[in-house]
Formats: structure tokens, sequence, C-alpha cells
């Protein structure tokens, strides 16, 4: 019976370690940091990442605080997502810094 038990514990650990997904990301200082989540939890994040800032939860705003300021990554496969979430994150700035430009402009206008 506890050998049963003991191969169950082991199988539960394996099927857990198995969909985790880790991604190295590396800053500026040479730091590294990890983020795991589940199979795709990137492409998740891919997807907050055209989200408002009130749309997201704290696990998601702080992961892509931490992607937004890494200069590099390592993915599993050769995969380059962070790469995508990091242009996503730099046309959303952009768009914003556009927008309040454009009120700026309008502002100054009316007066």
């Amino acid at each position: 019976m506890r050998r049963m038990a003991s191969l169950k514990d082991r199988i539960a650990v394996l099927e857990k370690t198995i969909h985790i997904s880790p991604v190295r990301l590396i800053f500026e200082d040479g730091s590294r940091q990890e983020l795991r989540g589940r199979r795709n939890f990137m492409l998740g994040l891919l997807r907050a990442a055209q989200r408002d800032e009130d749309q997201l939860s704290d696990e998601q705003r702080e992961q892509l605080q931490l992607i937004r300021n890494a200069v590099g990554s390592e993915e599993s496969g050769g995969a380059r997502l962070v790469e995508a979430v990091q242009v996503m994150l730099a046309a959303k700035d952009l768009v914003a810094e556009a927008k309040a430009s454009e009120c700026e402009k309008a502002s100054e206008l009316l007066q």
C-alpha cells in the first residue's frame, strides 16, 4: 500500500512539472528571473498585454512589468514570445503617448 501511495505521489509531481514551461528573463544588470506558468501561459500574457491596466490581475501586471524591463530571455524550444509581448507593450505605450499628445494639442487650441 505504501509503495502505491509513493508511486501516485511521484506521478502527481511529474504531471505538475510537465505542464510548467519556465521562461528566464535577463535584465540589464545581468540578473535573471524566472517566470513560470501552465503550458501556454505566455500566450495569456500576450493577450493581457493588449488589455487596459484595470483589467489585469496583480500577477499579470507584475509579470508584464518584468517582461517590459527585460533585455533578453531564454524560452523553451527557442520561442520568442517575450519579444512579442514587449512589442505589444511598446505599441500600447506609443498609442497612449499619441493620445496624450493629441489631447494636449486640443487643449492648447481651446485656450
